[in-house]
């Protein structure tokens, strides 16, 4: 298990590499294969009652809705289980998994002096990155956008009396579910990882399970990670979605190697 955020953000290979691939898959995806941006309506002009969610695309000027059914993936932007990315962003999921994911981890780990002090430090950076991303990346960054990138006004768009906040689309909007994601699924499971932890239980099935939980989760939250990027979002407003993310960590890292810096200079 690693003990800080840069120690896995800095010197995990892998998870460098992970890094790499995603990000490029979404700005690869998002810019040469699905250039379009949809926006959810709430009563759409014309549904059917089978539709579990209804869209429109934009910048188009056609007033019709695509209907999407959460079993089926048939046309764009409609995927197979796009409706359970809402309760896994729910707030109640979204921060309980990072804890539910250490306890799990700390029954992994060897039964040392240490392992009491490991879980309590494991919960209180895991709350300290949730907390960072509710608050500055999610609060306070939507507060900036409302006030420097204000909603047009409803007589502007056909579309704002089937919206369920009666509104325009906001000329910009930064990724919000790429940093959620990001922060309480895949840094949880990266750093807390039974790759890289000393397991404690010689039961091969227990080691067994915990990776095949630490992979499933992985492949869902990176397949809901590339679509709603792919379909509800810009280009621009993925890579400053990204931008923000690694400003933020590398804030962090810089921040907690200055203070070691400084700690061990005032013990010389």
């Amino acid at each position: 298990m690693h003990e800080s955020i840069q120690d896995v953000f800095f010197t995990d290979k892998p998870f460098f590499l992970y890094n790499l691939f995603l990000f490029f898959s979404i700005v690869f995806i998002q810019t040469y294969t699905h250039p379009d941006k949809y926006i959810r309506l709430a009563s759409p002009p014309t549904s059917s009652s089978s539709c579990s969610s209804s869209y429109w695309i934009l910048p188009s000027s056609q007033d019709f809705s695509i209907c999407c059914i959460n079993t089926s993936s048939s046309s764009s932007p409609c995927y197979y289980g796009m409706d359970y990315l809402h309760t896994l962003t729910h707030a109640s999921i979204s921060w309980s998994f990072a804890f539910i994911h250490v306890f799990l981890m700390y029954c992994f780990l060897p039964k040392t002096t240490t392992r009491t002090r490991t879980l309590f430090q494991s919960l209180s950076l895991s709350f300290s990155l949730l907390f960072f991303r509710t608050c500055i990346l999610y609060i306070g960054l939507n507060k900036i956008q409302d006030t420097f990138i204000p909603y047009p006004p409803p007589s502007s768009c056909w579309y704002a009396p089937y919206r369920k906040n009666k509104q325009c689309m906001a000329l910009f909007d930064f990724t919000d579910h790429l940093i959620l994601l990001y922060v309480h699924f895949i840094l949880p499971l990266w750093m807390y990882s039974p790759f890289t932890t000393s397991s404690s239980s010689s039961n091969t099935i227990t080691t067994v399970l915990l990776k095949l939980w630490w992979m499933t989760w992985n492949g869902i939250v990176v397949y809901y990670l590339l679509y709603t990027t792919a379909y509800f979002h810009s280009p621009i407003e993925n890579i400053v979605a990204i931008v923000i993310l690694m400003t933020s960590f590398l804030f962090i890292y810089c921040y907690n190697k200055t203070r070691k810096d400084t700690t061990t200079i005032k013990k010389r």
